[in-house]
């Protein structure tokens, strides 16, 4: 069988080679005593393969592969009949529907109502197959069954079996670059159109960014973001959980939604877009200006906290020595804006240090209610290389203990990770040099490649 596809490798791509597609898919050899009829489950038209004396109650959906753009129910029978010949239960074919015709979530849409027609047609045990784009949608599957049999008291799947799923539409897992030669069929650059075909594109595309429980999604379309929050709170009902309504929120980057402001928070960062001329605009992929420029800056809620956090320390040393005042609060300012100096934090980083001065001329003055203003500065204040006011004690040493200035963190922008880049790659030379550390790299090599 690898013998007779490897000639077509690489050239089956797009909807126009699923006749080639499904000429190789008939070469499986078909398994002896099963029958084979077009039937509809859920909605979903698909083949039933029927072995002898097939187990009442029991059925096999099966999920066919062709990276969402290629395979239907009919040449995958074979395959389908071979699992259903030797365990001796019925197996559906779902002929789900494909990219470009039908975008994401479609096959996963039809892959749910096919597995539901089941259930409502008595099957009292089910096992999931798939193999490839069909072993990704299996193990989705998998999980929303499991969720709506908790919820509702159905169905749970009894068994599932994945061959090879694509599970990872950016194509950068580690799987795939080592194993590039061992697929007898599709190639990265067939994959890669399949998923931006099924995707509805790079710029279209369903964005999700999550970290510990909190996570965001992004689309330009508002009825794909609506879509999914239902599909999301319907998973989370299944396990007993929901969307917090305080912290779920619908908003547009550059307009107004709903009589809110544009913008959104995530992880102490608001983030937002902002009009702009010419000169200033961002631009797309392919050089095109968008009117636009994205601004990421540290939220006012968190900005607050962190004020208040450092007033909140001042006023608990009201009479503390300096030294003591200086050695809780570095911690504080130095944690808090090495978090945010990815980002566009300048300005912000600028006021902070006002208003900390003033917090501090405060702290000075109520200790000394009957000094003048230049006996305090000069008490608590000094010149430090190019820098007239600088909270620091007075000290008989060349390194006297001085406060942390938010300013004084410098402002890195964060560089993204190369598409097809990953710390199991072996590749010691741009992970070196983009951390400047890297277990396998001596300390010394690895801060030089840094630099």
């Amino acid at each position: 069988m690898r013998t007779e596809v490897a000639p077509s490798k690489g050239k089956l791509s797009g909807s126009a080679a699923r006749g080639a597609f499904d000429e190789i898919q008939e070469k499986t050899p078909d398994a002896p005593g099963v029958s084979y009829e077009q039937g509809v489950v859920g909605g979903v038209p698909g083949v039933w393969c029927h072995p002898q004396n097939p187990r009442p109650g029991v059925a096999i959906l099966h999920l066919h592969g062709g990276a969402y753009v290629l395979g239907s129910a009919h040449p995958y029978r074979h395959l389908a009949g071979q699992v259903a010949a030797r365990t001796s239960a019925s197996a559906f074919v779902a002929d789900y529907r494909l990219a470009p015709e039908h975008r994401f979530p479609t096959a996963l849409d039809d892959a749910k109502a096919a597995y539901r027609g089941l259930v409502e047609q008595g099957a009292q045990k089910i096992a999931i197959v798939g193999d490839s784009a069909g072993g990704s949608l299996a193990l989705v599957l998998l999980s929303v069954a499991q969720s709506d049999a908790l919820a509702r008291g159905g169905v749970a799947p009894s068994a599932a079996v994945v061959m090879s799923p694509w599970t990872h539409l950016a194509l950068t897992g580690l799987s795939l670059q080592d194993h590039a030669d061992d697929d007898p069929l599709l190639t990265r650059e067939v994959l890669s159109m399949a998923s931006a075909s099924y995707l509805n594109g790079h710029r279209h595309s369903l964005s999700l960014i999550r970290y510990a429980d909190d996570f965001v999604i992004l689309h330009e379309d508002l009825t794909v973001v609506q879509r999914c929050k239902q599909v999301i709170a319907e998973w989370l009902n299944g396990i007993g959980l929901e969307l917090k309504p305080s912290k779920t929120r619908l908003a547009h980057t550059l307009n107004k939604h709903d009589g809110q402001d544009a913008g959104f928070n995530f992880l102490g960062f608001y983030i937002r877009q902002y009009p702009v001329g010419k000169y200033n605009t961002g631009c797309n992929s392919h050089g095109k200006p968008l009117g636009f420029k994205t601004l990421i800056k540290p939220s006012n809620q968190k900005l607050k906290l962190h004020y208040d956090s450092i007033s909140e320390v001042i006023e608990q040393h009201k009479t503390a020595p300096q030294a003591a005042l200086i050695t809780h609060l570095n911690p504080i300012i130095r944690g808090w804006a090495n978090y945010y100096r990815t980002v566009t934090s300048k300005e912000i980083y600028s006021e902070l240090g006002n208003k900390v001065y003033k917090k501090l001329k405060s702290w000075a003055q109520r200790r000394h209610p009957n000094k003048t203003g230049v006996w305090i500065a000069n008490k608590y204040w000094q010149t430090i290389g190019n820098d007239n006011w600088v909270f620091a004690t007075r000290q008989e040493r060349k390194n006297p203990l001085r406060l942390q200035k938010h300013s004084a963190t410098g402002i890195v922008r964060h560089v993204k990770v190369k598409g097809d880049a990953s710390p199991y790659d072996g590749n010691l030379v741009y992970w070196s040099s983009r951390m400047g550390k890297n277990p396998e790299v001596p300390k010394d090599v690895a801060t030089l490649l840094k630099r």
